[in-house]
């Protein structure tokens, strides 16, 4: 999951100099002392990481982790993607507590979350932050492809446009986790199916319903968030079938050169109908469906 926070913590002035030493020390101590986790005291750097740990072995295991899924996914997924020109820093938090307080927020993620912040000199930073108990063989690659495809989104932003649907986001980022997820592709399959089945849904109510899938670009405003997981991984999961590693890095890269989604979905998928979106979604439910029944008969 992709979170960044950013503030400012103000000063204060009081009359007499020994009450306002007393609760400066007392502000600084709730502030930054109280609140934060323990720093932790193992830093390991590979090429591209720096790990920070309790110890040596486990800072050394994450980055080796760390340092294969960010290879795989540029070998495999998001070829032509940026590259990570600074190293990643890596938090690895020994308790649930730390890691909350590490990221200011207790509701976001029990697993791991990634921030891509531009400092005001102009440079990127990156940073990781997971539980020590989280997989990190799943939850590293699902972070690193968020700060991947967050560095697209810098580019759009530069350009004016909107961020990368959240969809994408997600689903790229389920997708890079190294494993089927049939759990999520059995959710996606059956909801669909089940819309194919009751014939409730006309064509451009079917197009309205991926617009609004492909138009939410905020965790605030899902209302379902199993069902949007689901079918994010669902559409991420078609797209690498059909368009192979190569397309699927086409699509990232015409989003990130500025391009809407829907223009870069047209422009990949190489149908200049009118009907392309249309096209694209029969072609993906009817992937959907066939994945939930297949599924289905191993069981």
């Amino acid at each position: 999951m992709r979170h960044a926070k950013f503030g400012q913590i103000g000063s204060f002035l009081t009359g007499g100099i020994v009450i306002s030493t007393f609760l400066i020390g007392l502000f600084c101590y709730f502030t930054f002392v109280h609140t934060c986790p323990t720093l932790l005291p193992v830093v390991v750097e590979t090429e591209h990481f720096r790990v920070h740990a309790t110890n040596v072995k486990q800072a050394a295991c994450m980055a080796a982790i760390a340092e294969h899924a960010l290879a795989r996914i540029k070998a495999e997924i998001l070829i032509d993607s940026p590259e990570i020109d600074s190293k990643v820093d890596v938090f690895i938090w020994p308790s649930q507590k730390d890691f909350h307080q590490a990221i200011a927020s207790s509701d976001i993620s029990n697993a791991g979350v990634s921030q891509l912040i531009l400092a005001e000199n102009g440079r990127l930073m990156r940073r990781i932050d997971m539980a020590a108990s989280a997989p990190a063989e799943f939850v590293l690659p699902h972070e690193i492809t968020h700060l991947i495809i967050g560095q697209l989104d810098i580019r759009r932003r530069n350009n004016g446009q909107p961020a990368i649907p959240l969809a994408l986001h997600e689903g790229i980022a389920i997708l890079a986790e190294g494993k089927c997820n049939d759990e999520l592709l059995m959710k996606a399959g059956m909801a669909l199916d089940c819309i194919a089945e009751n014939g409730c849904e006309s064509a451009s109510e079917s197009i309205a319903r991926f617009d609004r899938l492909l138009n939410t670009n905020d965790y605030g405003t899902l209302s379902d968030s199993c069902n949007f997981y689901a079918e994010s991984y669902s559409l991420a999961e078609y797209l690498m079938t059909e368009l192979k590693p190569e397309g699927l890095s086409r699509l990232m890269t015409s989003l990130g050169d500025g391009l809407s989604i829907d223009a870069a979905l047209q422009k990949t998928i190489c149908d200049e109908s009118d009907a392309f979106k249309h096209n694209l979604i029969k072609k993906w439910h009817a992937h959907a469906r066939n994945n939930t029944s297949a599924l289905i008969a191993m069981r």
